[in-house]
């Protein structure tokens, strides 16, 4: 079960597990697929059946994962990813053996395309005034496997919620949600659920559209002083975008780094000048770093005694990417790191190759 969910723009993305009585295998599964023109797949499914005979969901979410990243995204029409993933889904099992629903949303405009395999659960959407359902296709895969997909379109207050083995029904009213945003959305969901259903295993998946997080840039001058006050800024940045504690304390190491090698050693022998520090979230949840300095690097060995030499391994270490461009006006670094979320309760996150 996934314990992280990617940080992409534009979404909020939460979910939940609730575990079922104690079995051999774990049948719901849930997965969120962040694609290369922008928008986000959303997966959950029950494979009951197959879990009953020792598969555990797990292959089953790795199968379906492993298809949806073979599948090449050249158009905004889901019709043919989703029959591909259909097919991947039942491919090698019996009739019924898993359910699964697909949506694929837009975080600009809102719009879903979605389909389901197996039974056809009832898709909720929370809005602030009521509750409302997805149009539910006439079938989710006709007698060609051709999937019949469903269009609708997600308001920036509404939230969308995906339910394993078709528990959308199960949801609690609005008025038993404080609020209507993902994270509260998916713990009073799964309240309701051990209250009212004891016992029964099912996973929550709920996205939202949400302010998209303008790029970050500060320029401060190349002294001591400026380092607390970028870190303490970059780190709000990062907690606005929901990272894990984890990811936001590895970045802002890193930036807090790359900010005191171009203090300590940009300017030796000159006047101090300026850093600056930009950082934005790509589509595909990674967040690039460049810390620019304008000032002229001494050669390594004529640095001086104090030169340091750990900053450099350490935001290697830290970052999934970690570069050094050196330019005629001065020297960028540049970094690299996909951020993610935790789910609320537990549940790797795959992200299509451009």
């Amino acid at each position: 079960m996934l314990t992280e969910l990617p940080v992409l723009p534009g979404l909020h993305i939460d979910a939940e597990y609730v575990a079922g009585r104690r079995s051999s295998a774990a049948r719901a599964w849930f997965d969120v697929v962040a694609l290369t023109d922008g928008r986000a797949a959303m997966l959950v499914g029950d494979a009951a059946d197959i879990a009953e005979r020792g598969v555990p969901a797990a292959a089953m979410a790795a199968h379906v994962r492993a298809a949806l990243v073979r599948m090449q995204i050249d158009d905004r029409n889901a019709n043919g990813v989703l029959r591909r993933l259909s097919l991947a889904i039942n491919a090698g099992c019996p009739a019924g053996a898993t359910t699964a629903s697909v949506a694929v949303i837009d975080p600009i405009d809102g719009e879903i395309q979605y389909s389901h395999c197996g039974p056809r659960p009832p898709v909720p959407v929370l809005t602030p005034d009521n509750t409302r359902h997805l149009r539910s296709p006439a079938d989710g895969i006709d007698g060609a496997d051709r999937p019949v997909v469903g269009r609708d379109r997600l308001g920036p207050d509404e939230v969308l919620v995906l339910c394993s083995n078709g528990s959308g029904e199960q949801l609690p009213r609005l008025e038993d949600v404080q609020q209507v945003r993902t994270e509260a959305v998916c713990r009073s969901a799964a309240d309701h659920m051990r209250r009212a259903s004891p016992g029964h295993e099912i996973a929550f998946l709920a996205v939202q559209r949400r302010r998209h997080v303008p790029r970050f840039e500060m320029t401060v001058p190349a002294v001591a002083d400026s380092l607390d006050s970028v870190g303490d800024a970059i780190g709000d940045w990062l907690g606005e975008l929901r990272s894990s504690v984890e990811d936001g304390a590895g970045m802002a190491l890193a930036i807090g780094e790359a900010m005191l090698n171009a203090v300590t050693h940009a300017f030796v022998g000159d006047r101090a000048g300026s850093v600056m520090v930009e950082a934005t979230l790509l589509a595909d949840g990674v967040v690039v770093c460049f810390v620019r300095d304008n000032g002229r690097w001494l050669p390594p060995r004529s640095a001086g005694p104090n030169r340091r030499g750990g900053g450099f391994g350490l935001m290697a270490r830290v970052c999934d990417r970690f570069l050094i461009h050196r330019e005629p006006g001065g020297t960028v670094v540049e970094l690299r790191r996909r951020l993610h979320h935790p789910v609320i309760g537990h549940g790797t996150v795959t992200t299509l190759p451009s």
